[in-house]
């Protein structure tokens, strides 16, 4: 056999070796296991807790913000006509709710008082209703009615800590000297106001000027009047009578003089022009 066919055979040998190999099955791929299916675990579910909203309180600014100090002005519609609460009604003496004080008077929180009070009155007129009042000088006020004596009873526990106030460009000021309120402050201006024929209670309660005014305690004053006036007493010598210190009294013989104007009040009496303008300078705080 010579080369070229030699050639051709192992050519064609070849060529059907290829063949059948492409035509042979194909190769069975090796599957892969599936990764293992991983357990979805619930959620928890976490209440959101709402925060408190605390509301601040807003400051206001500018001409809402309230506003300390300064000078108040006030108009009269008569002139003021005493400064001796003994002698005269607070009526006639203007100024003597503001620089002296009674033993007790009308509880400011049973009226209005700014939205936060009672407001079992409006404080309208003088009402004389006992129920309304509460202690000023006094702590305590208490009062009993013996028929079989025909004597009355009030007993006054004095408010400890009261000073009066001390004006140091006032001579009469000055003599008081800033000092405490005591009980016989309390009895010496009682007594004034129903033994002193110029007095407005001596002229007008007789049956006051048999009051018997004693000390029956370290802070307590008690006075016994007859019934009939047991009433007028409470009121008059409660509510009615502003006190002023002994010392100014005793020197001056009154305090009918602005000028000898001493009290335990807000206020100090620091200028008069009849007629025309009361000065009042608030009390400085002392003790």
């Amino acid at each position: 056999m010579n080369k070229k066919a030699l050639w051709l055979l192992l050519n064609t040998l070849m060529a059907l070796s290829l063949v059948a190999a492409a035509c042979g099955p194909a190769a069975v791929e090796e599957k892969k296991p599936a990764p293992p299916v991983e357990e979805k675990k619930p959620v928890p579910v976490v209440e959101e807790k709402k925060q408190e909203v605390v509301e601040k309180e807003v400051v206001k600014s500018g001409s809402e913000a309230p506003k300390y100090g300064g000078t108040l002005n006030l108009v009269l519609t008569g002139d003021i006509l005493n400064f001796d609460s003994s002698y005269a009604t607070a009526g006639n003496a203007a100024t003597i709710e503001l620089t002296n004080q009674e033993l007790w008077a009308g509880d400011w929180a049973k009226g209005p008082a700014g939205g936060y009070g009672a407001k079992d009155t409006d404080w309208g007129d003088d009402y004389d209703v006992f129920d309304l009042k509460t202690g000023h000088l006094a702590e305590s006020v208490k009062w009993t009615a013996d028929e079989a004596k025909n004597q009355g009873t009030i007993i006054y526990q004095v408010r400890q800590g009261v000073h009066w106030g001390l004006n140091s460009a006032s001579e009469a000021s000055r003599l008081v000297g800033g000092r405490e309120l005591t009980p016989e402050d309390v009895i010496s201006e009682l007594k004034r106001s129903t033994t002193d024929p110029k007095s407005y209670n001596y002229r007008g309660v007789l049956a006051m000027r048999n009051a018997q005014i004693t000390k029956t305690g370290p802070w307590e004053v008690t006075v016994r009047v007859p019934l009939e006036a047991l009433i007028s007493a409470i009121s008059r010598l409660g509510d009615a009578l502003y006190l002023h210190p002994p010392e100014v009294i005793l020197k001056y013989g009154s305090a009918e003089n602005w000028k000898n104007a001493v009290g335990t009040g807000p206020f100090m009496l620091t200028d008069y022009v009849g007629g025309s303008a009361a000065i009042l300078t608030r009390t400085p705080i002392t003790g």
